[in-house]
């Protein structure tokens, strides 16, 4: 495939990880809230399972497992956005929290999965996890995804 300048490639481990750290950096920073402290709690908790499920099912022992695990990274990427939304964030640091909510949008929808082809969806066409291609009968299983405008380091 060609690349242009704002074509990367991304391994969906490091993006989670990524994921996880952010959101981890913006809760400290957040206003020590009764509400703040609770959810951001649970934020961290499913932040942090976005990446672990992803792991587990990179490791998976059949397709079916597979599949069960990475429909739980769909869950945990949709309950982080809503701890996400739920943060009262201070003024400085809405912009950060509206990016993690986009992140977490992004990351639900790579995880979407379409039962008829066996793939995991994404909102511009789809495309194989590149680890586990060969569960799903194709060779070819390397993917490139352009550079997503909230893909950023904390």
């Amino acid at each position: 495939m060609p690349q242009d300048e704002n074509s990367k490639r991304y391994d969906l481990e490091d993006r989670t990880f990524s994921f996880a750290q952010c959101c981890r950096a913006l809760v400290k920073n957040l206003p020590r809230t009764i509400g703040n402290s609770e959810d951001g709690r649970q934020l961290v908790r499913s932040s942090g399972s976005v990446g672990a499920y992803y792991i587990e099912a990179n490791e998976a022992l059949s397709k079916k497992d597979f599949v069960c695990r990475i429909k739980i990274c769909r869950k945990e990427a949709k309950e982080s956005r809503y701890w996400l939304r739920l943060l009262d964030a201070a003024a400085s640091a809405i912009t950060e929290r509206d990016k993690l909510i986009q992140e977490a949008q992004e990351l639900t929808n790579i995880f979407r999965r379409d039962r008829t082809k066996g793939r995991i969806a994404r909102s511009f066409g789809s495309f194989l996890l590149p680890e586990f291609g060969h569960c799903f009968g194709f060779r070819n299983s390397s993917f490139e995804i352009s550079s997503p405008s909230c893909f950023f380091k904390c």
